[in-house]
C-alpha cells in the first residue's frame, strides 16, 4: 500500500498584538519605522522593561479591563508577560478564564512569532507546548477574542519532564493516550505526538496501525537514515496503516493527531517474514 507524506498543519496567524491608547508608544513605533521601512517592529522592544515575569510552577493572575492594551486590528484588549524559560527544556503554558474566551500569543526573545492559540483540547482555555531554542525571556501575550472579552485570568506554566520513548518488540499492542497538549514531533509536524522505539534483529515486513475513535491518526516511521514511510488515512477511514519492508535496525514510530486531536488510541505493530 502506498504511503502518504503529509505536511505541517499550522495554526493560522492572526497578526501581532499592538498596544494602543499610549501616545508615547505610538511615537516610539513611528520612530522605529522612521529609521528604516524594512525594519520589523519587535514586540519585546516595548515591553521588556515593565512586563511581569511568569515562572514555572507559580500561577500568575491578571486582569483584562478597559485600561489594558488594545489591538488596533479588532479592538481586543491584552496584557503582556515575560515567560522564564531554559533553552532545550520543554514548557507547557495554559491561560484559564471563566470570564472570557482567552487567546494566547507567544514570541521568542528575538521578536519572532512562535505560536498563536485560541482554544485547548478541553475547551476555550488555550494551551500550548514548546521547546525554547533561544536564551532569554519569551514574550507571552494574553488577549480576548474580541473587544468585549474582559475579566480575570490565570496563567500556568510548567516544565515538562522528558520521558524516554517506550521500546517495542514486534509483534506489539499498545494502548496510548494523547492529551492534546503534547508537542508535535519536529520530523512530522502535524499535531500532538507520541514516540515509540522499535528494535528489529532481522529484515522484516511490518504492518503498523494507529487507530482511534477520538481523533484522526497519523503514523510515521523513521530509521537511522531518516524518514521511511508515513500514512494518514486508509481506504477504510481515518485510521492510519503502514505496510513497509525494512532491514534490521532501530526504528522510531510516531503516532500523531492530525490537527488538535486528543484522546485514546491503539498502536499495533505486526511483523512478517518477507517472501523471497
Amino acid at each position: 500500500m502506498s504511503t502518504i507524506r503529509t505536511t505541517s498543519n499550522r495554526t493560522p496567524v492572526r497578526g501581532r498584538q499592538a498596544r494602543g491608547g499610549l501616545p508615547w508608544l505610538a511615537l516610539a513605533a513611528l520612530a522605529v519605522l522612521g529609521v528604516s521601512h524594512a525594519q520589523p517592529l519587535n514586540p519585546s522592544f516595548f515591553y521588556l522593561l515593565d512586563a511581569p515575569v511568569i515562572r514555572a510552577g507559580a500561577p500568575t493572575f491578571g486582569m483584562l479591563d478597559e485600561t489594558s492594551g488594545q489591538n488596533f486590528k479588532d479592538g481586543s484588549h491584552h496584557e503582556v508577560f515575560l515567560l522564564d524559560t531554559t533553552p532545550g527544556v520543554a514548557m507547557e503554558v495554559t491561560v484559564i478564564s471563566d470570564a472570557f474566551d482567552a487567546y494566547l500569543t507567544l514570541y521568542a526573545p528575538d521578536g519572532t512569532l512562535v505560536t498563536t492559540v485560541d482554544d485547548g483540547p478541553q475547551g476555550l482555555d488555550p494551551v500550548t507546548s514548546f521547546v525554547p531554542d533561544q536564551d532569554g525571556a519569551y514574550l507571552l501575550v494574553v488577549s480576548g477574542y474580541g473587544p468585549g472579552d474582559l475579566g480575570p485570568f490565570e496563567v500556568r506554566s510548567e516544565r515538562l519532564a522528558t520521558e524516554a520513548p517506550l521500546t517495542l518488540t514486534a509483534p506489539a499492542r499498545v494502548q496510548g493516550f494523547l492529551r492534546g497538549t503534547e508537542m508535535p514531533d519536529p520530523d512530522v509536524g502535524v499535531g500532538p505526538s507520541q514516540a515509540y522505539l522499535l528494535d528489529l534483529d532481522a529484515e522484516a515486513l511490518l504492518r503498523i496501525r494507529a487507530r482511534s475513535t477520538s481523533f484522526d491518526t497519523v503514523v510515521s516511521l523513521f530509521g537511522a537514515d531518516g524518514f521511511v514511510a508515513e500514512n494518514d488515512d486508509t481506504e477504510r477511514g481515518s485510521d492510519a496503516e503502514l505496510f513497509v519492508e525494512v532491514p534490521a535496525g532501530r526504528y522510531r514510530i510516531i503516532v500523531s493527531a492530525w490537527g488538535d486531536g486528543s484522546g485514546p488510541f491503539a498502536l499495533d505493530v505486526d511483523r512478517f517474514i518477507p517472501v523471497p
